[in-house]
């Protein structure tokens, strides 16, 4: 059975894949791999949520943050 991804969580997934900012998808990828487990677990709802409703925005936003991300980390991780 897929999941079924709220309204909300949907439009918060578009808004972290449409930015011109990387910031958010900075942000997405430091909650996955956060030690804490309520922040994980959020960004991997969201993380599902983009994959399955916007899977060309992902692919690109994620290419966006391997080629321009601010640092090495953030580089790492999307990759």
């Amino acid at each position: 059975m897929e999941p079924v991804f709220s309204q909300q969580l949907q439009m918060q997934a578009y808004a972290t894949l449409s930015s011109n900012d990387v910031l958010p998808m900075e942000t997405l990828l430091s909650h996955l791999f956060s030690p804490q487990e309520p922040q994980k677990s959020q960004a991997y709802s969201l993380l599902h949520c983009c994959r399955k409703h916007f899977p060309d925005l992902l692919f690109i936003k994620v290419f966006f943050v391997i080629r321009n991300g601010p640092s090495a980390e953030i580089r790492t991780r999307s990759a």
